[in-house]
This record gives C-alpha cells, sequence and structure tokens, in this order.
C-alpha cells in the first residue's frame, strides 16, 4: 500500500489530468484569494466568475430566479453580484464544483453523496444559527464540502472506493476513518483537507473538513466543525442523502454544552431542515 503523501500526489496529479476539474479548481482558487481581501471588489469577482461559461450562467439563472422577486432581468455578471453579495457567491462556486467538475451524477453513490452534503450543510447551518449565527453564512461552504474527500476517492481511486463500498455493504454501520485508513492508507479527512488548502479555502472550511470525525482535534472553530459534525450525523439520522457509512455517530457530551444546544431544540431543528431541504433541491435544479 502506497504511503500518505503517494497517495496524494496520485491524486493531485489525476485531478490535474482532469482538464474540467483543472481548469475549475484554477478559478476557484483565483475566487477564494479574491474573497480573502476584505476590500475585494464587485468588477474583481465579477471578471473571475466570467472566465467560466457555467458560472456565469449559474450566478446569471440565481439572480433571476424568483427568489428575489425582482421586475426586471438581470443581464450582467457585475449587476448579478451586487444583487447576490459574496456568500451566495461562494455557495455557488462550492455547488459548481460538486456539481460539475466532480460529475456528481455520474453515479448512484455521486447523487446520494452529493444530497447528504447539502443536507450536512443546511442542518449545520440551523445549528450554529441557535448561538453563533456570525458563522451561519460559512457553515453552508463548510457543510456542502465536509465530505469532499470522499468525491475524490470516488471519481480517482475507483478500486479503492469499491472495495470500502464492498465493506459498507456486509455492514453499513461503520466508522468511517478506521475502513479509509484500511482500504486506502489515510481518511476522507485527510484528503479532503489536502485539496482545500490547495484552493485557498478559509480555515473555518478547511478545519471542518478535516475534523468532522475529530472535534477534539480541531485546533481552531471548534464551533463550527462541531455543529458540522452534529449535522453530518443529523444527515444520516433522517436518511437525506447516504454517506458512505450509515453510522450515526455520538458526539462528545461536552459538545452539546459547548454548543449551548438543548434537546428540545431538536423537535424544532428538524422538520425546518426538512423543509429547506426540499427546497434547496427544488431551487438548485434551476443553476
Amino acid at each position: 500500500m502506497k504511503n500518505k503523501n503517494e497517495i496524494l500526489s496520485l491524486l493531485q496529479q489525476q485531478s490535474h489530468d482532469s482538464a474540467n476539474l483543472l481548469y475549475y479548481s484554477s478559478v476557484l482558487t483565483e475566487f477564494n484569494k479574491a474573497m480573502s481581501n476584505p476590500d475585494v471588489q464587485v468588477d474583481q469577482l465579477s471578471n473571475i466568475i466570467e472566465k467560466d461559461p457555467g458560472l456565469t450562467a449559474s450566478v446569471l439563472k440565481m439572480a433571476n430566479s424568483s427568489f428575489y422577486g425582482l421586475s426586471k432581468r438581470v443581464a450582467t455578471v457585475k449587476h448579478a453580484v451586487s444583487l447576490l453579495g459574496y456568500r451566495a457567491l461562494e455557495k455557488i462556486f462550492t455547488v459548481n464544483l460538486l456539481n460539475k467538475a466532480l460529475n456528481k451524477q455520474k453515479t448512484v453513490h455521486g447523487e446520494n453523496l452529493w444530497k447528504h452534503s447539502l443536507a450536512t450543510a443546511i442542518a449545520a447551518q440551523q445549528i450554529i444559527g441557535i448561538t453563533q449565527p456570525k458563522y451561519v453564512e460559512q457553515i453552508f461552504t463548510a457543510g456542502l464540502l465536509h465530505d469532499i474527500g470522499k468525491f475524490f476517492i470516488m471519481n480517482f481511486l475507483p478500486e479503492e472506493f469499491d472495495m470500502l463500498m464492498k465493506e459498507f455493504t456486509k455492514n453499513p454501520y461503520q466508522y468511517s476513518l478506521p475502513l479509509d485508513n484500511k482500504c486506502i492508507g489515510l481518511d476522507h479527512q485527510q484528503i479532503g483537507a489536502f485539496f482545500a488548502e490547495l484552493w485557498m479555502f478559509p480555515e473555518t472550511v478547511v478545519y471542518s473538513i478535516k475534523y468532522h470525525h475529530s472535534i477534539d482535534n480541531a485546533p481552531a472553530y471548534k464551533d463550527v466543525v462541531a455543529a458540522i459534525s452534529i449535522g453530518n450525523n443529523i444527515a444520516k439520522g433522517m436518511e437525506l442523502g447516504q454517506s458512505t457509512s450509515m453510522l450515526v455517530e455520538l458526539a462528545p457530551r461536552w459538545v452539546w454544552n459547548y454548543l449551548g444546544i438543548k434537546r428540545n431544540d431538536f423537535s424544532n431543528l428538524i422538520p425546518v431542515i426538512q423543509q429547506k431541504y426540499n427546497a434547496y433541491l427544488a431551487f438548485l435544479n434551476i443553476m
């Protein structure tokens, strides 16, 4: 079995050999670099978006959707950027990354994992909104990407992915990380974080990808990571999409006090998550 560095190098090379992913990831990196500047201008983001026809179409479609209720059509990317706001653009980039560059509709597993990722993002957003509303927009991207390492395994390590799925078929209620390490040599958290850092995503996203199964190890943003972890397990429990493992993991006891989540909160959260999940699926079909 190859060591960790050899596997990451292989994945990086294969992603470079995928012309679609290589091109899109360069645009994504440019976008994230621009977003890290608090003084970024609308013109700068518009120019980045216009490099990619798919992104341009997605931005214009979202701006012209019934959600915004405008009487006049939005015809330019610059106008759309001004209307949507930077966080909405971040969502569009992330959705395009999973939807197009990683070919989510290629397999049933990909479609199920995509829906699970969406449900995790929505659930995490509702959880963090209770006590840390300042993160409510940022956490959506982190939720969508928390399992991006699995998409890379699925697309670029097909033999290892098949081995994983055979193991999960025997027993779907297994912990992911030990099985990842057994079949691949490193886990999906490590793979996902490698690419998130490469693409210059903010630390909130990187840490959510890297530690959502190991909250205690997160060096910062534990509240965000914990919300992603709980959202991940809510999505599993509600059977919204499907991850590779169906095991609903118990969060450490300290997490509940840390986040300020009470048992009664869940009776309110669950129907809202279901409603928003259904609405997002319908809305994203326009993209």
